[in-house]
């Protein structure tokens, strides 16, 4: 069972089709059911897709009837019956449900903060049905989930995974059921390399903003034109890019050292100190240019208005790290 929705704190999403990555288990990869809270009235339908990284793939593995939904104070489960369905092994799919395919309405999705799941995060898109869905890349809610449950099996014997992602005679998926570069990859992203170079090889990320002044979103994802800023990077080999972030704040010379002010300090020369904030997110990344939303919140937490550093840092299939690179900005009210 993967379940994404405690903590979730009533926060929603305005995606029209809205769900969540999943790293399908090694030996129970028989999907039955999967379920996702609404908040809002509206007529959706559960999909299954095959995930590359950056959007859906393939076609439909899955897609259910639609079912209406009616708003609840907590949200409401909707649940998706797919009637067994066989994955592959350690391959990632999205799971998610929409008011696209032939659904109306705002359904509202709940999700949290924090990255209570390893092996998946959130994801959206404004695409108006499948071809889309499949064609251009989707947004991703930076460190959240949805409010995501989902029931795998063992399989039978016999069973077959359904799909393009049937694992060769090597043990390695194949097609668009390969795991893509998020949470913990179990085989090394398509375009990042493999074998010995992947252990001498770091991977290079340069990156830059939209915008260094901004505000920030009061709850989850937030699409008002002023809130939050676009953070481009590059990558020279697909992966994972983690995010940290530091605030401004002022301190007491002790030494050779910027310290804490207290007060045995309390008259000694002023200086400025970057204290991190509690909290981070990843993404993944594919070779080449990337770009991710930034919502100024971090750890399920809205930054207060004052000046920060954004650190953000590449990581390989094989753990190999690049340098850091590093961005001011500021929160304004």
């Amino acid at each position: 069972m993967i379940d994404a929705t405690a903590g979730h704190d009533n926060s929603t999403g305005g995606w029209p089709t809205w769900g969540e990555t999943v790293t399908v288990p090694a030996t129970d990869s028989r999907l039955t059911t999967f379920s996702l809270l609404l908040a809002g009235d509206a007529t959706v339908r559960g999909e299954v897709y095959a995930w590359d990284g950056t959007k859906a793939t393939g076609p439909a593995l899955y897609e259910g009837p639609l079912q209406s939904v009616t708003a609840t104070p907590n949200g409401t489960e909707v649940v998706f019956d797919t009637g067994g369905l066989n994955l592959t092994p350690g391959g990632h799919y999205a799971l998610f449900a929409t008011t696209r395919n032939g659904g109306s309405g705002d359904p509202g999705f709940r999700f949290q903060g924090g990255d209570p799941y390893a092996g998946g995060y959130a994801v959206g898109t404004y695409g108006a049905a499948s071809a889309e869905w499949t064609t251009q890349n989707w947004e991703f809610a930076g460190a959240y989930e949805t409010a995501l449950k989902a029931t795998f099996v063992n399989p039978s014997p016999t069973d077959t995974p359904t799909g393009s992602g049937t694992p060769t005679g090597s043990g390695t998926p194949t097609g668009s059921g390969t795991p893509p570069a998020t949470g913990t990859p179990t085989t090394p992203p398509a375009g990042g390399p493999t074998g010995a170079a992947a252990d001498k090889i770091k991977p290079v990320l340069t990156s830059s903003l939209s915008s260094s002044v901004f505000q920030a979103a009061g709850a989850g994802p937030e699409f008002a034109s002023k809130v939050g800023t676009n953070v481009y990077f590059t990558a020279s080999e697909a992966g994972n890019v983690s995010f940290t972030v530091d605030r401004r704040t002022q301190g007491r010379k002790v030494g050779t050292k910027c310290t804490a002010k207290t007060k045995a300090n309390a008259k000694n020369k002023r200086c400025t100190r970057w204290v991190k904030v509690k909290g981070s997110f990843t993404v993944p990344a594919k070779q080449g240019a990337n770009k991710v939303k930034f919502r100024g919140r971090i750890g399920g937490k809205k930054l207060t208005p004052g000046r920060y550093r954004l650190y953000s840092q590449a990581i390989d299939s094989t753990g190999m790290k690049s340098k850091v690179s590093r961005k001011r900005f500021k929160i304004v009210r």
